[in-house]
């Protein structure tokens, strides 16, 4: 897949890592605007996709800890090692469901646009579920 911008549908928010936090956990949210939309590196990694943001240099991941069938989703520094930065990238129509293969889930936007994966989601069919990934990479204009 290479480079996307991964765009809520049913709010319109972009994935982006939180530029306020300093240490190797940032949490993940949505941010509106156009110009704050991220850039991320879509990589098959043992036929599962790793999710690495190329702003702030980290892949994204789940937390291990499950409260109310939700997981918080977090980047992680390229350095630390853990269990669960490999997703499943899973089409649905023309947009498509992200799913932790460690802890599946559907990722979703939640209160106060942070970003959590959802346990038991009915395989990602609501809006709120579903992710429009677009290319970052130049179009090559034929000659």
């Amino acid at each position: 897949m290479g480079c996307v911008t991964i765009k809520h549908v049913e709010s319109g928010k972009y994935l982006a890592g939180d530029f306020k936090q300093k240490n190797n956990f940032r949490y993940i949210g949505g941010r509106e605007n156009e110009s704050e939309k991220e850039f991320w590196k879509v990589a098959k990694c043992d036929g599962d996709y790793t999710l690495f943001n190329t702003n702030i240099s980290q892949f994204m991941m789940t937390e291990a800890v499950e409260i109310g069938g939700e997981r918080a989703v977090y980047t992680v520094g390229a350095d630390v090692h853990v269990h669960t930065k490999k997703w499943k990238i899973i089409p649905q129509g023309e947009h498509f469901c992200i799913s932790n293969v460690k802890n599946p889930g559907c990722l979703f936007l939640g209160s106060f646009s942070n970003t959590y994966s959802k346990e038991n989601c009915q395989d990602c069919k609501e809006d709120q579920y579903k992710w429009q990934l677009t290319s970052c990479e130049p179009v090559e204009e034929a000659s």
